[in-house]
């Protein structure tokens, strides 16, 4: 009765063994799956991060060209408007030089034909 007692124990502590082997194999296996659930969200978290770094540079990136066409237009604006202004500007001086170059070439030939008149003038009395 006492062997058939200890083997009863014996037999006892062994299923309590190995119950208790499984329970901390089932909770390692749970630790581990949390584990990798834990490093797998992070992987994810670290992803987006990454996204949305990239995006934010490509926006960066997209506004700073917008800017930089914005301000080459602008540029190519003032000079057409200086280059248009300069142009006119020598045009009017053209302009003005051809009058005042008219106004000579009138008052020249005003002048000859007046000289030309007194000197007929001058021979007539001459003659008379």
């Amino acid at each position: 009765a006492a062997r058939q007692m200890q083997e009863r124990i014996e037999a006892r502590k062994r299923e309590l063994a190995e119950k208790k082997s499984h329970l901390e194999a089932g909770a390692m296996e749970a630790y581990v799956a949390e584990e990798q659930a834990a490093a797998e969200a992070a992987r994810q978290m670290q992803e987006r991060i990454e996204a949305r770094k990239r995006e934010l540079a490509e926006k960066k990136a997209q506004e700073e060209a917008e800017a930089m066409a914005k301000y080459a237009a602008e540029e190519q604006a003032s000079q057409d408007a200086a280059r248009t202004m300069a142009e006119r500007i020598e045009a009017r001086k053209r302009e003005l030089a051809e009058k005042k170059a008219r106004e000579e070439a009138e008052a020249m030939e005003k002048y000859a034909a007046e000289e030309a008149a007194a000197a007929e003038r001058g021979h007539e009395q001459v003659r008379c």
